[in-house]
């Protein structure tokens, strides 16, 4: 929408200008016209691909304004413990697993565990994730290969581990994800290569974020991962 409505605008406030000036606006409008053209094709899990879903299916749309719900709520910097239960009872239930929508769910959930250091119930869900849809496909495939490392490392399924850490470095996405998350870095140091001063200095950098007083949601997360995983050094 507002792809569309600023290349509206651009093309609509040419016919205002001088001949070149118009003509410069009309060029720059073609952009933003184009980009809200084709986020409406259906194509992955974009906005048309979503119109689309909900077009087609009760579930898609329920799930589609819980979403909503949700994120508002995340937003507004709700704690993810104190997000309802009702929001997560989709995840176990197989109609709803035929919707890509539900794989944010998934994800919400799996923080939510993190968030109280559930790491059982985590790797749980990702595990049922990682079964009940077709993950490579997902918006989260990125997130999941890199939590499920995490998962796999504390859970001594170190092959697993090494498996996805070598599949990671050869694509260049899942290695962008990878530097940007010294904690699994520093746990897969740790928990598989049993580098110790790798692990250290990792979470010496991680020393500036874990300082500030008023983290988002999501860092609060990161900064309970982190001093539970420093714990490991502090006797």
């Amino acid at each position: 929408m507002a792809n569309a409505l600023t290349g509206t605008v651009l093309y609509s406030s040419a016919f205002l200008m001088e001949l070149k000036l118009g003509f410069l606006f009309v060029l720059f409008s073609f952009v933003p016209i184009w980009m809200a053209f084709a986020n409406l094709l259906p194509k992955g899990q974009n906005d048309g691909a979503v119109l689309r879903e909900v077009s087609q299916s009760l579930l898609a749309r329920k799930l589609l304004f819980q979403q909503l719900e949700m994120a508002q709520l995340i937003e507004g910097k709700v704690p993810f413990a104190d997000l309802p239960d009702t929001y997560f009872e989709s995840i176990n239930d197989a109609q709803y697993q035929k919707t890509f929508l539900i794989d944010y769910f998934f994800m919400v959930a799996y923080a939510r565990a993190l968030d109280g250091l559930e790491f059982e119930e985590a790797d749980s869900l990702l595990q049922a994730f990682s079964a009940n849809r077709p993950v490579e496909e997902s918006v989260y495939w990125p997130v999941y290969m890199l939590e499920s490392l995490f998962c796999d490392v504390l859970f001594g399924r170190l092959a697993d581990a090494e498996e996805k850490y070598i599949q990671i470095q050869a694509q260049p996405l899942l290695k962008r994800h990878w530097f940007g998350n010294r904690r699994i870095r520093a746990s897969y140091a740790f928990f598989c290569l049993v580098d110790v001063e790798a692990t250290k200095k990792l979470l010496e950098q991680e020393q500036a974020a874990a300082m500030d007083p008023t983290p988002e949601t999501d860092a609060n997360i990161e900064l309970r991962l982190y001093r539970w995983l420093k714990s490991y050094f502090e006797n």
